[in-house]
């Protein structure tokens, strides 16, 4: 008798310092995204105190650049331990989440994605960022978190991975014609160089990846249809300029002449005398 009782408290001991430790990583993970609002609001409050639009650019940079690292601590394994994820590959593809973290999503403003290493992670809501911060920042800075907020859509709704959903092709034109357009807009912007390496990639993914590849006719067809119909937009002047010649290893050298990258002394001048 006396063996089972302790192997009864033993049960609720180890029980017990479970669910503690539960609880642990549950407060952490809320302390992390409380630390996030508390900083987007502060930062609304300095945004509003002046009419520097390129100060407030810096402030929502600064922003952003902790947010994504406070997410980067919020990590699947933290999120399971803590009860907000369940732990399965099946569900972490498909963004199961617990009903409680459905109301952090909600609360929060986040969604959940998924990344190449099979890792899920948090992130604002596609518009977010955009949409509270439009009106105290520069046009600039408005467009290129506008594209953020896309880019990490087609993220969510894992375009990006190998033979990528392109049910969200629409999405992924979208993402196209934003990143070219912001390039030619602001050739000198801070931001650029990170979008044109982004945007690189992002025309090689169309061209190689997703599931309408394995049949070359749907391939050329969607092709020439995205030429179609946005003939003046540097994504499909770019697409246009090699299409003919669908090696994979040229597609990179094609990209870097269209748009100058290949001339260190002329940087960005190809790519706008195309424009």
């Amino acid at each position: 008798m006396k063996k089972y009782v302790l192997l009864a408290l033993s049960l609720i001991f180890t029980f017990g310092c479970a669910q503690q430790k539960s609880n642990k990583d549950k407060q952490f993970c809320y302390n992390i995204l409380d630390n996030i609002e508390k900083d987007m609001n502060q930062t609304l409050q300095k945004m509003k105190t002046t009419n520097n639009k390129a100060k407030n650019d810096l402030l929502l940079d600064g922003f952003y650049d902790r947010s994504k690292k406070n997410f980067e601590l919020l990590s699947q394994e933290k999120m399971v331990k803590a009860g907000l994820l369940n732990d399965t590959d099946e569900d972490v593809l498909k963004h199961s989440a617990l009903p409680e973290l459905n109301k952090v999503l909600e609360k929060y403003h986040l969604d959940v994605v998924h990344f190449k290493s099979d890792i899920s992670s948090l992130t604002f809501k596609r518009d977010f960022i955009y949409n509270t911060f439009r009106n105290y920042v520069s046009e600039e800075a408005a467009a290129y978190y506008k594209i953020e907020g896309d880019y990490e859509e087609c993220d969510r709704r894992e375009v990006f991975l190998p033979g990528g959903n392109f049910g969200a092709i629409d999405e992924y034109h979208n993402l196209l014609l934003e990143e070219g357009n912001f390039i030619k807009k602001y050739p000198n912007s801070k931001r650029t160089p990170k979008l044109i390496e982004r945007f690189k990639d992002n025309i090689i993914g169309y061209l190689t990846e997703g599931n309408f590849i394995q049949d070359p006719d749907y391939r050329k067809k969607e092709i020439q249809n995205f030429i179609n119909a946005h003939p003046n937009t540097p994504a499909a002047k770019i697409i246009k300029s090699y299409k003919k010649d669908m090696e994979e290893d040229q597609l990179d050298e094609i990209i870097d002449r269209e748009i100058g990258k290949s001339n260190k002394n002329k940087d960005l001048k190809a790519f706008e005398n195309m424009l």
